[in-house]
């Protein structure tokens, strides 16, 4: 049985329900890594005995090594030797031979049917969210800073060659040989050891610091800022979601503030993150973009724009605004644009006077009040 099911969403579809209460019921008998007897566990230098919690429980800070397993189509579901079910979500962990049949396709480059491709050492940064730039920079990088910091010289799996322009260019700013990124379009790739990292997710950056801190530090050495104190990151007109409806009006209010403007499609990965380390204030809407709020100046000003009224921020930086200290607000549309954003500019213009007070994480720990 072959589906297209994303893994992570489970929305209801007729055609596939049959499908979802079989992987449903996969997934409740999944056990933990740490569980599997076969699995050792390499601690993270500095990190001896500490626990990370996540959404799928408890992990010591390290990498996990399994032998002989393999990790299988597009999403690189890993399948063990024992066949073990896993609970964590590293590399697309759906482990079982039944989920591989409910779940593996062959969409987004891989090939068709059994073939295959042997390696020694893999880590695996393939899964059912990587191929979004969000979950690539803030969950699947973070993973090789660990890797290394607990002296890990093997490979990288990376996903194939479709809608992933930034992994060479970003593994790069990390300071990995291209000789140890592998990019297989094989359909199972088998390896003597698979490792398997502590599982991170951007949304949950405060828990932990020093491996986000590192990962900073990092891609920041590799970097020349730019000079430009105030950015604004709009989309452009020809883009399918969050333009900005009054765009000339709020281009121009924002240019009489010392901002400059610029679209980060028009930029190479370095070019972005530069001008992102030189900037103290950025607007721009809600997206992948704000993944930079990370590698700018801490305590820096932080406007992210959304594109419904009433409707409140989304928790996808909120770790990283805490993180950092930086001063965060989020004005909502006051009129619904569909997807796109209607930015009032009276708004903005308290913000940078100071009449608005940023989100306090430490007193407010629920979702920030509206402008």
């Amino acid at each position: 049985m072959t589906s297209t099911l994303d893994p992570l969403r489970f929305t209801s579809d007729p055609s596939t329900t049959e499908c979802h209460q079989e992987i449903q019921e996969i997934l409740q008998r999944r056990i933990s890594i740490t569980e599997l007897p076969e699995a050792h566990f390499y601690p993270a230098i500095g990190f001896d005995g500490k626990l990370h919690t996540d959404l799928y429980g408890q992990m010591p800070v390290g990498l996990y090594v399994l032998p002989n397993a393999a990790v299988i189509g597009a999403y690189r579901l890993v399948l063990t030797e024992s066949g073990a079910i896993l609970r964590e979500q590293n590399a697309g962990i759906y482990t079982d031979l039944e989920l591989m049949r409910a779940y593996c396709s062959t969409p987004l480059g891989c090939t068709d049917g059994g073939e295959m491709e042997v390696m020694e050492d893999i880590i695996s940064l393939t899964s059912a969210c990587c191929y979004c730039f969000y979950h690539w920079m803030m969950d699947s990088l973070p993973k090789v800073v660990l890797a290394e910091m607990t002296g890990y010289t093997g490979q990288y799996l990376v996903p194939p060659a479709v809608m992933t322009r930034w992994v060479e260019e970003s593994m790069a700013l990390l300071g990995i040989d291209p000789a140890r990124i592998v990019r297989s379009g094989k359909n199972i790739v088998r390896t003597e050891r698979l490792y398997i990292p502590t599982y991170f997710s951007g949304f949950n950056n405060r828990s932990h610091r020093e491996i986000i801190t590192e990962y900073r530090r990092r891609m920041l050495e590799r970097i020349r800022p730019e000079n430009h104190k105030r950015l604004f990151i709009p989309r452009k007109p020809s883009a399918a979601l969050r333009r900005i409806t009054n765009h000339e009006e709020v281009s121009h209010f924002l240019g009489t503030h010392g901002f400059y403007e610029t679209y980060f499609e028009d930029h190479s990965l370095t070019e972005q993150i530069a001008l992102a380390a030189g900037a103290e204030s950025l607007v721009a809407p809600h997206g992948s973009g704000m993944v930079h709020t990370l590698f700018m100046k801490p305590k820096s000003t932080v406007i992210e724009l959304f594109p419904y009224s009433n409707v409140d921020s989304c928790g996808c930086y909120h770790s990283t605004m805490e993180l950092l200290g930086h001063r965060y607000y989020w004005p909502s549309s006051s009129q619904n644009c569909g997807s796109d954003i209607y930015v009032d500019t009276a708004q903005l213009q308290s913000i940078l006077e100071g009449e608005v007070e940023p989100y306090d994480f430490l007193c407010s720990p629920s979702t920030p009040p509206r402008l």
